[in-house]
């Protein structure tokens, strides 16, 4: 049955929805401190005006941080067992779903491959601070705070897509790695 609202709620339901939002609240908080981490670690092959990091050179930092963000994936699903729990299914959407259980095998393909390096970096990096956005968002309006740039967040999240797009592309097209050889892997998986 759909939950109607907190008013029809039993004291027993409203006391596990409590808890339920503190364990969420405390998930946001660890996705936003382990996202920040990674944006800092990941940011040295980020720069102007080679922003996708084309041709940078391989490093046992890079690698690591990629590492996390790999490991990081597996938190996510954390994610969907939240809707689960929440009983919220219109946000189980089969594009949730889909993109929660390949995506950590994108990551661990490249890892295995020796090529989560380099330019691959972007990837995680631009995913782990759109990751700093919506938690950040998330964690605020669960104390019932408005967020006023919460209308900015899903351009955030298309632009983000279409950027990682627009980075396989140029992978493509400049890249003198082995990288460039994986970029057919982020073009087929985002279209």
């Amino acid at each position: 049955t759909i939950d109607m609202g907190s008013q029809h709620k039993s004291g027993k339901q409203q006391e596990k929805n409590g808890s339920l939002k503190l364990y969420v609240q405390i998930y946001n908080v660890i996705q936003i401190l382990l996202c920040s981490y990674m944006v800092y670690g990941l940011m040295p092959c980020i720069s102007f005006p080679n922003i996708f990091g084309i041709n940078s050179e391989f490093d046992a930092q890079g690698e690591w941080f990629v590492f996390v963000h790999y490991l990081s994936k597996f938190l996510d699903w954390f994610d969907t067992l939240w809707i689960i729990l929440k009983k919220n299914r219109k946000q189980l959407s089969f594009l949730h779903v889909y993109h929660h259980m390949t995506i950590p095998m994108v990551w661990g393909y490249l890892l295995h491959n020796g090529v989560a390096n380099g330019t691959t970096r972007y990837g995680a990096w631009v995913n782990s601070l759109t990751h700093v956005i919506m938690y950040s968002h998330y964690l605020w309006t669960s104390f019932g705070l408005r967020n006023p740039f919460k209308h900015l967040i899903t351009g955030w999240q298309i632009a983000q897509f279409y950027s990682c797009l627009l980075h396989a592309f140029v992978v493509r097209a400049l890249e003198e790695t082995e990288c460039w050889k994986m970029a057919w892997l982020q073009i087929c998986y985002q279209v």
